[in-house]
């Protein structure tokens, strides 16, 4: 007789890039008894602290939260990743920003309904939708009540740094 779903991760890559580049992608895993019309759930946030090295500007700091699916008969792929950080040239800069994430499978479907993007600090990071595949849908940043957990917690946290002050850097990876 099979279990409760028990849902883990596994990591695909992770790559630091310059001046707070990076990606991180991991793959799901969900085993277990489980309906094909239930999802993985995640809430994601992301607490900033950036400045402006040389420059008369206010730093940057806040918190974004995100909630994500993805429905158990896709890819299951997720990518936590910064790629329109400013290089050096551009605007030299330092900070951290540390990530959380906290999934679950249920077996309540959220919703799906627009293609799902991520901001930080305003701008669209990253589209997660790319030749019509989604590997992610953000469509219940709207709803007030989470889902129902039918699976473990799974949580992980990533605490990014860097300093380009002086020149491009390699992004460091602190947890």
């Amino acid at each position: 007789m099979e279990g409760p779903p028990e849902l883990s991760y596994k990591n695909i890559s992770k790559k630091a890039g310059k001046c707070g580049h990076f990606r991180w992608d991991i793959q799901w895993i969900l085993k277990g008894k489980s309906s094909p019309d239930g999802v993985i759930y995640q809430e994601v946030e992301a607490e900033v602290e950036m400045k402006f090295c040389g420059a008369d500007l206010e730093p940057q700091k806040g918190k974004e939260k995100q909630k994500e699916s993805w429905n158990i008969g896709g890819g299951m792929k997720d990518t936590w990743s910064y790629p329109k950080m400013f290089s050096y040239e551009e605007h030299p800069t330092e900070g951290e920003v540390t990530f959380k994430g906290t999934a679950y499978y249920t077996s309540e479907k959220p919703g799906m309904a627009k293609p799902p993007t991520w901001k930080y600090l305003g701008d669209e990071v990253e589209p997660l939708c790319k030749g019509g595949v989604c590997l992610a849908d953000t469509s219940h940043n709207g709803l007030g009540k989470n889902p129902t957990a039918d699976s473990n917690k799974v949580t992980r946290t990533l605490k990014i740094s860097w300093c380009c002050c002086e020149s491009n850097k390699d992004t460091k990876f602190e947890s």
